[in-house]
């Protein structure tokens, strides 16, 4: 009877060690150092534009290569519905969080909430504020991008050659609409033949409106020799503006983003120039970054603003003159 008894006693033990290793391989892979696998939930502003959604493809391939579970929720503009869905990663132990504030004011209570849990925070572009600060900041310097947009259409115009210009940016709070207006003016408000003519911020950095700023503009009279947008969704917004007023032609168009939309205005002639934000790499280092947080490795950045460790994306042009980067991008559109 002993014997039996001990027989069973094995069988049982092997049994449960059976099916907590069954339990494990369900629940995430079994890495290198035995741990589950990571977990990361990204709280994104939108996903309207082209360039978000090739961000998240970037991301997702990356988060694959690496054995990372990726979950991405977008808030559509609604600052209390991002902060509905950073409460209910902290409520399901994420162990990384990567967040792009609707606004960097209203980011404090979410930043808090993650600090409180002991759950690091990764930024994406838009600035987040509260708590100790983002671990890093993954994001692309659009001061220089606004400026290296100026300075283009200054070579291409002529230096000394008066122009009127419109300006459109996005959302007044959002800090990335305020670094790119300030690169057009680093270099605009050194050329005193350039007369801004318009300067409208748009909430929600929203095509419709800009749009409606471009038909007033045009509406009144004023000549535009060239637009500086803060991204493709206004940009063609004023194409389109422009379009109506028969006037598309003699307009010179600057945006960044590179959206499909844009790639399109370019191919059928449209003198639109726009910034290659290299959104799929932007992708993958949010989950490199995630992945050294999480296994505590040194996380890669640039340089250290206001404290946090930022680390920038690449930049390029594309335009109707030279769509090289566009037919790498977008092999599929030509």
């Amino acid at each position: 009877m002993k014997f039996k008894k001990g027989i069973a006693m094995v069988l049982a033990v092997f049994l449960m060690v059976t099916l907590f290793g069954c339990g494990a391989a369900e629940t995430g892979k079994e890495g290198d150092s035995g741990d589950k696998t990571i977990k990361v939930g990204v709280a994104s502003q939108w996903m309207k534009e082209q360039v978000y959604r090739d961000v998240q493809v970037g991301a997702e391939a990356k988060a694959k290569e690496l054995g990372m579970n990726l979950e991405w929720q977008t808030c559509d503009g609604n600052a209390e519905k991002e902060l509905e869905i950073v409460n209910n990663y902290i409520t399901r132990d994420f162990d990384v969080l990567i967040i792009e504030p609707v606004n960097p004011e209203t980011s404090t209570p979410m930043m808090e909430a993650a600090q409180a849990a002991g759950i690091p925070v990764i930024n994406l572009e838009a600035e987040v504020k509260g708590g100790d600060g983002a671990a890093v900041r993954i994001t692309c310097d659009f001061e220089a991008i606004g400026a290296a947009n100026a300075q283009r259409f200054i070579d291409k115009w002529g230096a000394d050659k008066p122009a009127n210009v419109v300006i459109l940016a996005g959302t007044k709070t959002d800090d990335v609409a305020q670094a790119v207006t300030r690169g057009y003016h680093d270099v605009l408000d050194k050329n005193p033949q350039i007369k801004i003519v318009q300067e409208e911020w748009h909430n929600n950095w929203d095509r419709q409106l800009a749009m409606n700023t471009m038909q007033n503009v045009l509406a009144r009279g004023d000549k535009v020799d060239a637009v500086f947008s803060n991204n493709d969704g206004m940009g063609i917004g004023a194409v389109r503006a422009a379009e109506e007023a028969g006037v598309k032609d003699q307009i010179l168009f600057f945006s960044m983003d590179h959206d499909k939309d844009a790639v399109q205005e370019m191919k059928a002639g449209t003198k639109y120039t726009t910034v290659d934000k290299s959104s799929h790499v932007s992708g993958e280092r949010l989950m490199e970054a995630a992945y050294a947080i999480a296994t505590g490795a040194d996380v890669p950045y640039d340089e250290e603003v206001n404290g946090v460790k930022t680390w920038y994306t690449p930049f390029r042009f594309t335009s109707w003159e030279d769509l090289s980067v566009s037919k790498e991008v977008y092999p599929d559109m030509f």
